[in-house]
């Protein structure tokens, strides 16, 4: 069964914040690199978050939250 929106979200902000504490790692806060690594957390298929439905959506989350 597919993650729901909310699960994709709040995976997407745990993602963001594990990279944003780590000093070191915060030049891979991308939003190609939080797509890549949620994406396999949840059990997606490579390049879901960039289909139709959530590319835009998942790169303005990202981008507002990591502001």
């Amino acid at each position: 069964m597919a993650p729901s929106e909310k699960q994709i979200i709040a995976e997407i902000h745990t993602v963001i914040e594990r990279i944003f504490a780590d000093p070191s790692s915060r030049d891979y806060l991308t939003v190609r690199v939080v797509r890549e690594t949620v994406e396999p957390k949840l059990g997606l298929e490579k390049g879901f978050l960039t289909q139709a439905e959530w590319k835009e959506k998942s790169k303005k989350i990202i981008k507002e939250y990591a502001v």
